[in-house]
């Protein structure tokens, strides 16, 4: 009898849950970048996806596609603040590009009666040009979770804004790319 009492307040309160509008993309970088070789970079971000949607969730038989709030600017300012961390100055008129193309950036949650299961992946891919010579390379992540229950926005958005932060953090770390803009 506890166990289908237990299992109708599972039911309810999942009844209840309201799904989310939107996810909150919002890295916070703030650790100083190694591009040290340069002084300033003209810096571009280019959504690529297929579709806007950044949370998925599974439940059933029925797809549920959530969108972020604006991806492109949230990632042009988190990277633009790791580069100016490094003293690497935002300028549009420098003749060094670097292009930030997000190719793949999604979490998709798998809601079951009792539990849920989260796995964030993204794709990035910079490019950089200076002068006649190009760099380009992809950066890949992701990131798994699960917990019971219903899963939890925040902690969702927690989790792929921590996931972001390390693949800045891998970008303007990067020892190949230190050394194409050295030479």
């Amino acid at each position: 009898m506890k166990k289908i009492a237990l299992l109708f307040c599972v039911l309810a309160v999942s009844a209840c849950q309201s799904l989310p509008e939107r996810i909150i993309i919002s890295p916070n970088y703030t650790a100083a970048a190694q591009l040290k070789l340069v002084n300033n970079i003209d810096l571009s971000v280019q959504d690529n996806r297929e579709t806007p949607t950044t949370l998925r969730i599974l439940k059933n038989n029925d797809v549920t596609k959530v969108a972020s709030n604006d991806l492109v600017h949230s990632l042009n300012n988190a990277l633009s603040n790791a580069l100016k961390n490094g003293d690497v100055s935002i300028n549009v008129s420098s003749p060094n590009k670097m292009a930030l193309h997000i190719h793949q950036l999604e979490v998709i949650v798998k809601q079951q009666t009792l539990k849920y299961r989260s796995e964030g992946i993204i794709e990035l891919e910079v490019k950089l040009n200076k002068g006649k010579r190009s760099f380009n390379k992809y950066y890949n992540g992701s990131q798994n979770s699960e917990g019971p229950l219903i899963f939890d926005k925040a902690k969702v958005e927690g989790q792929l804004n921590t996931l972001l932060e390390q693949m800045i953090s891998r970008i303007v770390n990067d020892v190949e790319l230190q050394e194409f803009l050295q030479g």
